[in-house]
């Protein structure tokens, strides 16, 4: 929830060892070299097994620099959770394609950001240290695997006779079939899992 320039985001309850991540889009003002201000951080939680009150706060920089030899790579652990976001958005769009009879419009969507992602995953993979690099490929692993699930079910028509017929009258008529709607539900559950 929004209250003035404050978002406060509720994290659920979890134990040691879990994470959580939170990603936010922000849009900074081009100014001087050096470190600017984003935003000021604070994570409050009561503790279940002591039952105290805790709190803890950070503040967000980034690095501002003209030349490009000094912006340093994406860290591996966002641009996966980045990569999430992003498959899964491409999910909807493919999903809301397909839907409207747009089948080349929505392996096209699916194409582009896997060709993105598979891009992502080479620099994440070399950058991602090494205790957390297996996990970091099998973050991207499992988006690419949504994409190519969906790119295959929406590329390809139905087999059979009844199913052509049904492509051949009307460009709309694929996403009727089992397997179309099938795949739909596949990938709204893909997006709904990626956006956690």
């Amino acid at each position: 929830t929004r209250e003035g320039s404050t978002i406060v985001v509720p994290l659920g309850s979890f134990a040691e060892g879990d994470e959580r991540t939170l990603l936010a889009k922000v849009s900074l003002r081009p100014g001087a070299a050096g470190q600017q201000p984003v935003a000021r951080v604070q994570m409050v939680y009561n503790d279940l097994v002591t039952g105290i009150r805790n709190e803890s706060a950070g503040q967000l920089l980034a690095f501002m620099s003209s030349d490009p030899a000094k912006v340093p790579e994406l860290d591996a652990q966002v641009a996966g959770r980045l990569g999430r976001s992003e498959t899964a958005a491409t999910l909807k769009q493919a999903n809301r394609l397909f839907a409207a009879g747009d089948y080349k419009g929505a392996v096209r969507a699916l194409a582009s950001k896997r060709a993105e992602l598979s891009e992502r995953k080479k620099t994440a993979g070399r950058t991602a240290p090494e205790p957390k690099r297996a996990a970091v490929e099998a973050d991207f692993d499992r988006q690419l695997a949504a994409l190519d699930a969906a790119n295959a079910a929406f590329a390809k028509p139905s087999r059979t006779a009844a199913g052509m017929a049904r492509s051949a009258r009307s460009p709309a008529a694929r996403n009727r079939t089992r397997a179309g709607r099938a795949q739909v539900r596949r990938n709204a559950a893909d997006a709904l899992a990626m956006s956690f």
